[in-house]
């Protein structure tokens, strides 16, 4: 009697032993697993974009190529420079620019890296217009070519090359026939220059015309406003309006809306202002 209470018992530990031995098998197969999960995210790395030295410098001798001596790298150890994309900012100064380099690591990660580019003998866009301009109506077709073969305009990007055709010219009448030119030019350096004169021009010139209601309307506070409304006709030519309003239809007093009309091209603005009274009479 004694050996089979010995046997059972004997039996019992043997079993808890058992579950014992599993459960701690099955511990340690999940602490096995939560280690590799934990030492996969230890192991995850975010990309970097390096250069090989803090400073571009660059005398205009050459094409600018912003990419020398830039590396990146996805943070998996593989080379990802071709996807990187650099752009000079506004930031710095004429001769000290900053650069700011930009493009995405394996996981999705947004990199960014800045450096300087020094502009050795640079010294900015140039812009020189001949005036006062005498101007026929069809010179304005190709106007700039026609000012450049009849030496009338000139630019430079600074460290001198000619980039004469680049320059655009915006017109705007002051009366019939007499006009002011706005002339600018932006070189790959994100720097501009711009030049005004004023210019007489004969024959039919086709300006983005547009006009108004009135230059000057009242309205009762809280009656619903929309200045386009007070646009009574429009040239074919002209692409877009452009509306700057302060009107508070909710607070009497004296306000104004400016209309800026320009033609198809962009060549030519027009600028009309409207003055809107509010009176404290409720409108409903």
């Amino acid at each position: 009697m004694a050996n089979k209470k010995l046997r059972i018992t004997l039996n019992i530990v043997g079993i808890l032993a058992l579950i014992a031995t599993v459960g701690l098998i099955a511990f340690s197969v999940h602490l096995s697993h939560g280690d590799k999960k934990t030492n996969q995210n230890a192991v995850e790395s975010i990309g970097s974009i390096i250069f090989d030295s803090d400073e571009i410098i660059f005398d205009g001798s050459a094409p600018l190529d912003l990419m020398t001596g830039v590396h990146a790298d996805d943070g998996n150890g593989n080379d990802i420079t071709a996807a990187v994309n650099a752009i000079i900012t506004s930031d710095g100064t004429q001769n000290r620019k900053t650069v700011r380099y930009t493009c995405f690591d394996a996981d999705g990660h947004s990199l960014t890296a800045t450096r300087t580019l020094v502009m050795k003998n640079y010294s900015g866009p140039s812009l020189n217009v001949s005036q006062p301009l005498q101007l026929d109506a069809a010179d304005l077709v190709n106007l700039i070519t026609h000012m450049q073969t009849n030496n009338l305009i000139s630019a430079y990007d600074g460290f001198g090359k000619n980039i004469t055709s680049q320059v655009t010219c915006l017109r705007e009448p002051v009366s019939t026939g007499f006009y002011k030119m706005t002339f600018r030019i932006a070189n790959e350096y994100q720097d501009e220059k711009t030049v005004s004169v004023y210019a007489s021009v004969s024959g039919k010139v086709d300006d983005p015309v547009f006009e108004l209601y009135s230059d000057s309307v009242s309205t009762p506070m809280g009656k619903s406003f929309e200045p386009m409304n007070f646009v009574v006709s429009q040239a074919a030519c002209v692409g877009k309006i452009d509306v700057d309003s302060n009107v508070d239809i909710q607070s009497p007093g004296e306000y104004r809306v400016i209309y800026t009309a320009y033609s198809t091209d962009r060549s030519a603005r027009i600028t009309k202002t409207m003055k809107v009274t509010v009176t404290g009479d409720s409108y409903g």
